[in-house]
């Protein structure tokens, strides 16, 4: 590899390739909510199904544009275009299959989430499209992180580290003062 400087091909290419992905990337969220009703379902065995259902359709739709960006042979424009499209395609469906499973995961939802989470798993969060404003959680995922780091350490013989703050909370939880006692 090496760098070079740009010539006005190269920055038309790069340009007319942006263009294909943005235009890849909606045209394939909105061809994903026309096939796709995140809502569907009333039991919980079909809105569990519902939910794998769009995984595949977002794989399906990832792996569509791929084989569109792989099978675009051409230096044109409308050649880039398509070739831009189908990583978009592919990109979007593939950050936003990754997005909802993220955001079906508590452990992932609760770290990224914590009052007490640095930069890097805000970050990391924010990374994964887990739609939560970091940093700003209730006070029972915060407790769910500190119990679930609580006996990951116990089951491995490690000595506890709670999580700061989160030890009254839990407390409180426990003697009723919200309301609930657990």
């Amino acid at each position: 590899m090496k760098l070079v400087k740009p010539t006005e091909k190269s920055a038309t290419n790069i340009g007319l390739l942006l263009v294909g992905v943005v235009l890849g990337g909606v045209v394939s969220k909105v061809g994903y909510g026309l096939v796709h009703d995140p809502n569907a379902g009333t039991t919980t065995d079909e809105k569990t199904k519902n939910k794998m259902f769009g995984y595949l359709k977002r794989g399906g739709l990832a792996a569509g544009g791929g084989a569109l960006a792989a099978s675009v042979n051409g230096d044109d424009a409308l050649a880039t275009i398509l070739k831009g499209a189908g990583i978009g395609m592919a990109g979007v469906q593939t950050l936003e299959g990754v997005g909802d499973f993220a955001a079906g995961n508590a452990q992932l939802s609760a770290l990224t989430a914590s009052p007490t989470a640095t930069k890097l798993q805000k970050a990391l969060g924010q990374g994964l499209g887990l739609k939560c404003p970091c940093g700003q959680s209730s006070p029972i995922s915060a407790i769910a992180l500190n119990r679930a780091v609580s006996r990951y350490q116990k089951n491995r013989g490690m000595k506890g580290i709670n999580l700061p703050g989160v030890i009254q909370m839990d407390q409180n939880m426990n003697s009723g003062f919200f309301g609930v006692a657990s």
